[in-house]
């Protein structure tokens, strides 16, 4: 229902510069109408430039947290690794299973039918590069 969403959305903007006009002309010290609109654009194209600057921010903090987030993933791996004794088809399944047990508890999107083909498509390629002519498995 995005329709709902942008009339919430374009209800608060016409009441917010309802708000800035009434600040301006009727309790500010504005005299003019023509002076009090353009008070009210200077007011709307500050709130604006506030918000694109809060969003760069916002993005660029999430994008911290993801990379920090894969960086973490990445040490698992290793860890994992390394108490496997090297055997990255396990590891990967360890991993694939953790994410696959909480997409189904609806801790992240996931779509089982698109999961379950990268599973086996994972491990068909695994199989392959390990027992095939070139593997030495």
């Amino acid at each position: 229902m995005p329709s709902k969403w942008l009339l919430i959305i374009g209800g608060v903007v016409a009441l917010l510069l309802a708000y800035w006009f009434i600040d301006e002309y009727v309790l500010g010290d504005t005299d003019e109408v023509n002076e009090a609109a353009r008070n009210v654009g200077e007011r709307a194209r500050g709130a604006t430039e506030n918000a694109a600057r809060g969003g760069r921010v916002a993005v660029v903090g999430f994008a911290g947290l993801g990379a920090s987030l894969a960086m973490e993933l990445l040490q698992l791996a290793g860890d994992l690794n390394a108490v496997l004794g090297g055997a990255p088809v396990v590891i990967g399944h360890v991993i694939f299973g953790a994410f696959t047990l909480a997409g189904l508890q609806g801790v992240i999107p996931f779509d089982k039918q698109i999961a379950g083909f990268f599973f086996i498509f994972v491990t068909a390629i695994a199989l392959i590069l390990r027992y095939g002519d070139g593997g030495g498995g």
